[in-house]
């Protein structure tokens, strides 16, 4: 009984103590999550911080920028090539919508964006404007639709932050322009929200002017309130009364970006009443557990005794890197909650395994798709010096010939630019590549009255087997301009394919100039070799990258050349007629033949 009655004193006592000690302590771990808020949004606003450094240290942005008062067209294809290159850095970061950037006039480099209706939508963006006026270096906008017009959206609705920078040259410190980074607005919170809707009832980001940028929960008081207080108040936590109820409210200013502020508040009331929950749940664990005591301490000591050895031996099991079984509750005191919670912690580790592992085969399957994109980027843009070429070359058949070949012409560039410019299908066979290679010859060979001479050497039932497209133009086209046209009298172009095991060997060579040693060595160290006379821009470094991209980096293209003889250049793949169906499966589908 006396010990009873000291278990109740004592426990009476440090329950007071607690319910005081729990309600000056809920401001304190208030501002400890506070902190943690803040910390997470800065990280975010920092990523964005760092992409646009990142945009403004590209040297070839750097010079694209500064090109002022240009004529209309090349304007134009300037505009197309700051927008291609300001598209990459959109691909490589989920959190951003668009980025666009702007001349000191205001003139938008982007030709989506200089047609109505979409050049009002830029010119009409007052948050730029505001931004123009203020001289600042950078801002965020509130949120809203930018780059569409949506009239009367409300907050949810207006789904995008935008971040504005001026634009400056890193040789002289000159302003070029300006950038428009287009932000996701949930994203850039996305971390941060869980912790607010369970640290406060309520919670906002307000930028200096009252604008509200984010919140979370539903504060029992209208915005133009927490507007004023947030504004009025830089960095301060105080209990105030709304509506007749206490509030604790909270406001801190972010560290990476000071005009935005957040603001938390929480019913004080309910600290006092969660205390008060507390205090009366100590009373009854203190009264439960002297009955307890009571009852069954003569079979306490067996109980404890063999839940503390299974969990000894799991936990020793678990130390060698094996995974332990799910021990069995035996006992229903504190025990109890210490086996679930081993159980509970294997669990999450064998979870926190599989979920490393799926991340890790999303993001694999990530990268694969944005190497496939870019693929798609490079390959087979149609050189227009090409067509201006060809064009001209069939105008002199109209004058000096009859209609056949014109014909012949026609039907040859027709096929080249069918290839080229089909959509959704990567692999055709050797048939048809060589096919391509004829009727590129037979353009040219009216071009240079048949200087060059072409010799095929390919094995029975290799034809149909499939290999990417355009793989073998570019470098006949390569031999010619290189090799076979300097050389000022006729030439020949061999074009050798025959099976060993499992591959497909493939050669193409030529006896033309051909090159020294030390230009073959530095052949694949310079930028690609191009004609603007040629049909297309894929030179041999981008068939070297799509042969190891298609097939890996034990399959790349090889050269050997000797000056005044002239040059081989070959490569292998591998020998797959199920990749050739599938191919042609996915081409027929996408109707690309």
């Amino acid at each position: 009984m006396i010990i009873a009655l000291m278990v109740i004193m004592i426990s009476s006592s440090v329950s007071l103590i607690y319910s005081k000690k729990l309600v000056e302590q809920t401001g304190t771990i208030a501002e400890q999550n506070m902190h943690i808020i803040t910390k997470g949004i800065d990280e975010e606003i920092n990523v964005i911080l760092g992409l646009c450094d990142s945009i403004r240290d590209q040297e070839v942005l750097q010079e694209m920028m500064a090109r002022e008062d240009l004529p209309e067209e090349e304007a134009y294809e300037q505009a197309r090539d700051i927008s291609k290159v300001l598209r990459q850095s959109v691909y490589s970061h989920t959190a951003i919508n668009s980025i666009f950037a702007f001349g000191l006039k205001k003139q938008v480099y982007d030709p989506l964006y200089q047609i109505s209706p979409y050049r009002e939508m830029i010119s009409q963006y007052q948050a730029f404007d505001d931004f123009i006026v203020s001289g600042k270096f950078n801002a965020f906008s509130p949120p809203s639709t930018f780059p569409n017009s949506v009239d009367g959206a409300d907050h949810e609705e207006k789904s995008t932050i935008t971040y504005f920078s001026q634009y400056l040259s890193n040789y002289n410190f000159r302003q070029l322009g300006y950038i428009l980074i287009n932000i996701k607005k949930d994203y850039l919170f996305r971390d941060v929200e869980p912790i607010c809707a369970q640290v406060f009832d309520f919670t906002y980001v307000i930028d200096e002017r009252g604008n509200i940028i984010y919140q979370v929960g539903a504060p029992p008081f209208t915005d133009q309130m927490i507007q004023a207080y947030g504004t009025e108040n830089e960095n301060a936590s105080e209990i105030k009364k709304i509506n007749g109820n206490d509030y604790y409210l909270m406001t801190q200013p972010l560290g990476s970006y000071p005009d935005w502020k957040v603001v938390g508040g929480m019913a004080y009331g309910k600290v006092k009443e969660d205390a008060l929950f507390i205090l009366k749940i100590v009373y009854l664990i203190g009264a439960i557990s002297i009955l307890i005591a009571v009852l069954i301490s003569y079979f306490l000591s067996k109980k404890v005794t063999d839940p503390i050895l299974d969990i000894n031996q799991a936990m020793a099991q678990f130390e060698k890197r094996k995974w332990p079984g799910k021990l069995k509750v035996k006992t229903e005191d504190e025990l109890k909650s210490l086996i679930n919670g081993f159980n509970h912690m294997v669990e999450q580790f064998r979870a926190l395994l599989d979920q490393v592992h799926q991340e890790h085969e999303e993001k694999k399957k990530v990268e694969v798709e944005t190497l496939e994109l870019k693929l798609e980027l490079l390959q087979a843009q149609i050189n227009p010096h090409f067509v201006h070429n060809t064009l001209n070359a069939l105008q002199y058949l109209a004058l000096k010939r009859g209609a056949d070949d014109i014909r012949e012409m026609i039907q040859s560039f027709n096929l080249l630019l069918r290839a080229s410019m089909s959509v959704g299908r990567d692999f055709i066979s050797i048939k048809e590549e060589l096919d391509c290679v004829d009727s590129y010859l037979n353009i040219q060979k009216y071009r240079y009255d048949n200087e060059v001479q072409v010799v095929y050497e390919v094995e029975e039932g290799l034809n149909e087997i499939p290999i990417p497209k355009l793989i073998l133009q570019p470098i006949v086209e390569n031999a010619l301009y290189h090799g076979i046209i300097p050389k000022d009298t006729r030439g020949t172009i061999r074009i050798k394919i025959y099976p060993t095991q499992n591959q497909i060997n493939i050669l193409v060579s030529d006896d033309g100039v051909g090159m020294d040693e030390e230009e073959l060595n530095n052949l694949f160290k310079e930028k690609e070799r191009r004609t603007k006379s040629g049909f297309n821009n894929i030179g041999l470094n981008n068939i070297n990258a799509r042969l190891r991209l298609y097939y890996g980096d034990a399959y790349s293209l090889k050269i050997q050349s000797k000056l005044g003889q002239g040059t081989c250049v070959w490569f292998t793949i591998p020998r797959s007629e199920r990749l050739g169906r599938r191919n042609y499966e996915k081409a027929e589908g996408a109707g690309g033949r």
